[in-house]
């Protein structure tokens, strides 16, 4: 099974324990945060996290990180996701050092 295919499974059963937080009228809002989406592997986890966020009534607000190395921006991010009061954040997070 490949790591998109895991994500996309994890993402969904994520989605059926959500709690409501008592809000009936309004649609879970969660961030996803990605290093970039330059290469099929992170435009098919976006692809997949599209398709079933539709599917479960989930709002979904892309953030793209700029690469591997991006990690003061991806914290950035996940500052903005917080401030405006997501329900859940995804992260595919981002690294300092890439090993040589």
């Amino acid at each position: 099974m490949t790591a998109c295919v895991c994500t996309i499974i994890a993402f969904a059963i994520f989605l059926v324990f959500l709690p409501t937080h008592g809000r009936a009228d309004a649609r879970p809002l969660f961030c996803v945060l990605v290093p970039h989406f330059k290469d099929d592997y992170w435009l098919s986890v976006g692809f997949g996290l599209e398709q079933e966020a539709a599917r479960q009534n989930v709002t979904l607000l892309f953030f793209e990180a700029g690469g591997y190395r991006a990690r003061t921006a991806q914290i950035d991010q996940l500052d903005a996701c917080v401030a405006r009061g997501a329900d859940a954040i995804l992260i595919g997070a981002v690294i300092l050092i890439i090993p040589t």
